[in-house]
């Protein structure tokens, strides 16, 4: 009897699993610039990896297995490393004499130019903060950081290399110091920096400890971050609830009537139209004419005018204030009983900063004003006004105010009045004042 099996199809079934191999070639030497030879470098490494792996299953030789590198360089490149680098005949050249070059080419700087490395590090290397991962996170973070290192030339400055290496304490801690840079978040970077500095020493001139130090504190501060987030309370959900449970508002009915009549509703002034005494402001009367119109508008502008240039007085007893320039208000009182009165520095400083034609003159001697006549007058004071009921506070803000805005929400002043002015009995009262001190003192 025979002692395989055959299947449906009338194939052999094999009782032990066949191996399968893989074709590998090797990566081909196509230039000599510093890029190309950093990635040629790693896909022959690569490349001599996995012929070891197959010879190991397989017991094959590894010289036999393994393609030489004379025989992976391109003909127009070895003949150019023949004459112009090596020097020396293409059938003298071995494999160790390439390697030597290519390793030469890659560990140095391109072109010799030492560029600003905190400045090229700081632009390319990134710690990626997406990575929900930590261990994953600063792996990658350091795997980025010696690819930099290959691609640009700064193995000689920055490589790992022996630790018999000269300059290796110094090569160590500057690629600490530049680890340490690109740190990220913010807070994982202080943090770094200020244990290295103070307690973990040996982390500036040994990357495996800075590693692990790293490594630690990236863990807890993620686990503290998480945890945060999981006690602060979702606001969307909260925000929903309050929604919710809260009754919704009376929605305004709506007008039947078009909105152009809603507009019509809107009420003229109080008094009516001061040419028709009709329910509308003035500008909307219909038997107006133009030049009525006209004439209405320009009475407006000069009250307003008026009101403007004005000096405002304020309703606060003794606090009166005044502008100066239409545009400085400085507090003011005209009754102080002062014999000279000045303006403050720190006024005049404020004026020239809003009033660029204000200029301080300096006088050789004050100026003396006679405000009250060219004779001597009783002044009244503020005591005696108000002990007789005169309100001057109250006059001068109706003086200072100008035209004041109508109540009733027309654009034009009132109709005259017919009567006594209030003026007349106050000048009536001081004159007589001023007579009865005259006769005191000629008693």
């Amino acid at each position: 009897m025979p002692s395989f099996q055959v299947d449906a199809d009338g194939d052999v079934e094999m009782s032990v699993p066949q191996p399968v191999y893989e074709f590998v070639s090797a990566p081909e030497l196509t230039a000599w610039d510093q890029e190309s030879l950093v990635n040629w470098k790693r896909e022959r490494e690569r490349y001599v990896e996995k012929i070891q792996q197959k010879c190991r299953t397989s017991n094959e030789p590894f010289d036999a297995a393994v393609m030489r590198v004379r025989d992976t360089v391109k003909p127009k490149v070895l003949k150019h490393l023949a004459r112009y680098v090596l020097r020396k005949p293409i059938e003298d050249i071995t494999d160790a004499d390439i390697m030597a070059k290519v390793r030469e080419r890659t560990s140095t700087l391109q072109n010799g130019h030492i560029p600003d490395v905190q400045a090229f590090f700081k632009a390319n290397l990134r710690m990626d903060l997406a990575e929900k991962d930590i261990d994953a996170r600063i792996l990658k973070y350091y795997v980025d950081f010696e690819q930099l290192v290959e691609d640009h030339g700064f193995g000689t400055m920055l490589g790992v290399g022996s630790s018999g290496d000269d300059g290796y304490r110094d090569r160590m801690k500057q690629r600490c110091k530049l680890l340490m840079a690109g740190l990220a978040p913010m807070m994982l970077k202080v943090e770094i920096e200020r244990l290295v500095l103070l307690q973990n020493k040996d982390a500036r001139t040994d990357d495996v400890a800075l590693y692990d130090l790293i490594l630690q504190r990236a863990t807890a501060q993620q686990h503290y971050h998480l945890m945060q987030l999981e006690e602060k309370p979702d606001k969307r959900v909260a925000t929903a609830g309050i929604k919710k449970n809260s009754e919704p508002k009376a929605k305004a009915k709506p007008s039947d009537e078009p909105p152009a009549k809603q507009k019509e509703k809107k009420l003229g002034p109080r008094e009516g139209c001061w040419i028709c005494k009709g329910a509308h402001f003035a500008q909307q009367c219909p038997t107006a004419t133009e030049a009525q119109k006209d004439d209405a508008k320009k009475r407006l502008g000069e009250a307003r005018a008026k009101a403007a240039k004005a000096a405002r007085i304020s309703k606060s007893p003794g606090q009166r204030r005044v502008v100066l320039n239409e545009v400085l208000e400085i507090p003011f009182r005209p009754d102080s009983g002062a014999d000279c009165c000045f303006l403050p520095e720190e006024y005049l400083k404020e004026l020239q900063a809003v009033d660029s034609s204000v200029q301080a003159t300096k006088l050789d001697h004050p100026v003396r004003v006679e405000l009250a006549g060219t004779e001597e007058e009783f002044l009244v004071g503020d005591d005696l006004l108000k002990s007789l009921g005169i309100d001057v506070d109250g006059m001068m803000e109706q003086l200072a105010g100008g035209v004041p805005q109508q109540e009733d929400g027309d654009d034009l002043d009132d109709e005259p009045e017919i009567g006594n002015d209030e003026s007349d009995s106050v000048v009536d009262t001081l004159g007589a004042l001023l007579l009865n001190a005259e006769m005191q003192e000629l008693d």
